[in-house]
């Protein structure tokens, strides 16, 4: 046998020697007897009582019953409604995200395909300046639009 059924036994013998021991007191002490015996029918009068108070006010604890089971069917309709609606807005919630998004993407490829084409006509509208340059360091430009000054006024 081992230990934990060898204690389980002596358990099992030692509560059964308290339970006998306590019935011997209970039994063999009258005030003990009498007790046991004035609670066990206090018990049985309000068992008696709570009976008779039931079948007397039956039909008022069955419609009351009743009642707070209707209460309660009506917050679960209420309660399953309002999960159907935050169900169905977040369910459009989602759709017109998605639409803003496709949108956004949309109008995001419109800018760059615009941007490129106004790129591109400007590209082509304005030519590019040559930089010539010539001798002295001076562009075509600026040798063409040289006025020197007459002589004998320099200093002025």
């Amino acid at each position: 046998m081992t230990e934990q059924n060898k204690s389980r036994k002596g358990l099992g013998i030692g509560l059964g020697i308290g339970i006998a021991a306590l019935l011997a007191v209970v039994l063999g002490n009258k005030t003990s007897r009498e007790k046991v015996t004035s609670g066990t029918k206090t018990t049985a009068s309000k068992v008696n009582g709570a009976t008779q108070y039931i079948s007397q006010n039956r039909e008022e604890i069955i419609d009351t019953l009743k009642k707070a089971s209707n209460q309660i069917s009506e917050l679960l309709e209420a309660a399953n409604k309002d999960v159907q609606k935050i169900s169905e807005t977040a369910g459009n919630l989602k759709e017109t995200t998605m639409n803003i998004k496709d949108t956004t993407k949309k109008t995001a490829q419109e800018m760059k395909e615009i941007k490129e084409e106004t790129v591109s006509k400007l590209s082509e509208e304005v030519p590019s300046m040559p930089e010539a340059s010539d001798s002295n360091g001076e562009t075509s430009a600026d040798a063409d639009n040289v006025h020197p000054l007459p002589r004998g006024k320099e200093s002025i």
